[in-house]
């Protein structure tokens, strides 16, 4: 259930509260910088910052994934080598497996005059997601959405256990290793990995409008929307790291077996 992923984030997050602060603190200035400096800067410049700090974010963000892979109970220390390390390659990673996964959905998106399938914009943006059913035909709407489902949770899968060994291993060769990918979501099996899946997006999704809610008080309604923030963040990282650990133990388990 939801409210169980989300204690689970709560416990990992708040295990030590002065660092969570400081973390909290850290990214709250760079949301001050993103959103009021930037805008100061000439066009480039302002995207190589922009670029900078999302490459040491997704780096802390593969730091828990790969705690959470060995069976980590806290945020992590903040590993400046190891951050920018592990961002650039995912970068490069989730590059090639968003490009792969946008060419497929375009192949059922274009013909029914959709847009590229993505579920989780989809959830996110349920106004336009709305508007997209009513100005189609039914046939068109169901083959879109189930189709589409299937092919997203299908690249989704491997982009996801991707990243979790790039995390668990540092390796790129690992992270396109579809023959590795697929024993290890086999191993777990392909039911759990989706109803795990779907719990994650749900989780995601009620934590992005609880964001959306406005106290009219500046200063806290951005620190709400930075811890609200960072909760996504940590739950989709958590998430990734907590369900490969899972594969490699059954991995493992049916490796014995039949050994």
């Amino acid at each position: 259930m939801p409210v169980n992923i989300f204690k689970r984030v709560w416990d990992y997050c708040t295990y030590n509260i002065p660092f969570f602060l400081f973390v909290l603190i850290l990214l709250l200035a760079t949301n001050i910088i993103e959103d009021f400096f930037l805008k100061d800067f000439d066009d480039t410049i302002a995207l190589v910052i922009q670029f900078m700090i999302n490459i040491v974010l997704w780096g802390y963000g593969m730091q828990i994934t790969r705690d959470r892979i060995n069976g980590g109970k806290r945020l992590p220390k903040l590993l400046p080598k190891v951050m920018v390390s592990l961002g650039v390659k995912l970068v490069l990673v989730s590059t090639v497996y968003v490009f792969i996964q946008g060419t497929i959905l375009d192949f059922i998106c274009a013909p029914l005059n959709f847009p590229t399938y993505d579920l989780d914009e989809m959830l996110l943006d349920l106004p336009n997601t709305i508007h997209e059913i009513y100005s189609h035909d039914p046939a068109s709407v169901i083959i879109f959405f189930v189709v589409g489902t299937i092919l997203f949770y299908i690249t989704m899968f491997f982009l996801e256990i991707a990243i979790a060994k790039l995390a668990d291993t540092g390796s790129l060769l690992e992270a396109f290793n579809l023959k590795s990918i697929f024993r290890s979501i086999h191993a777990w099996g392909w039911w759990n990995y989706t109803k795990e899946y779907t719990l994650l997006l749900i989780t995601m999704t009620i934590l992005f409008y609880m964001q959306l809610l406005d106290l009219d008080i500046f200063g806290l309604d951005y620190f709400i929307d930075t811890f609200l923030m960072f909760l996504i963040f940590a739950t989709q990282f958590m998430g990734i790291g907590a369900v490969y650990a899972k594969m490699k133990v059954a991995e493992a388990e049916k490796s014995e077996e039949s050994g």
